[in-house]
């Protein structure tokens, strides 16, 4: 086999014939493999056992080897718009929707209503002092474990703006039912973490 033209370019003028042999034998073998370049940069195309490097030569913030195929899949799909929208609110929704937290809801400036009348008394607005403008909490609606609140926790570290501060991870709305599916032994919160 023939060093191809562009390796030749790298290579320096003055390599060793032990230098160009080798080049040789890695191209043989990278020829052995079959794998096309442009399917390991692509999430849908990589084959599965590569995505956790894919996730590191793209540096995501977040990678879990546990989550399903599908979810590392799309969470690798949407890092480079939540890389380019990183400090947005839309960024840290699509990161949460990317990592399989659902339609995760950003809450801003919370309690700042004003009692004008138009507020409905359903327990949505409280008389507690508003948070601070850089304060914000995030509303999830399926159930969680604390190691996943942990995860999210780490995941709006990384995409959030830094100036602000998580107020809440709320996620009582998905809170299971009692009905013995769900074992009290201290992976599971009462729904804020």
């Amino acid at each position: 086999m023939t060093i191809p033209v562009l390796v030749q370019n790298i290579l320096p003028s003055n390599a060793t014939k032990l230098e160009r042999a080798a080049v040789e034998a890695l191209f043989e073998r990278l020829e052995e493999l079959d794998l096309v370049l442009e399917t390991l940069w692509n999430p849908m195309t990589c084959p599965p056992e590569l995505l956790p490097h894919l996730a590191w030569s793209l540096s995501a913030d977040e990678w879990d080897a546990t989550w399903p195929e599908n979810t590392q899949r799309s969470y690798l799909a949407a890092w480079p718009q939540i890389v380019r929208k990183k400090g947005l609110r839309a960024a840290v929704e699509r990161a949460l929707a990317a990592a399989g937290y659902g339609n995760a809801e950003v809450i801003e400036r919370f309690g700042w209503e004003f009692a004008d009348g138009t507020q409905i008394a359903d327990g949505s607005v409280t008389g507690a002092p508003p948070d601070h403008w850089a304060e914000y909490r995030v509303v999830i609606t399926r159930l969680m474990s604390i190691s996943q609140a942990a995860q999210v926790r780490r995941i709006l570290r990384n995409v959030a703006p830094e100036h602000c501060r998580l107020k809440a991870l709320d996620f009582r709305q998905a809170i299971g039912l009692a009905n013995g599916e769900l074992i009290a032994n201290g992976n599971y919160s009462a729904g804020i973490a």
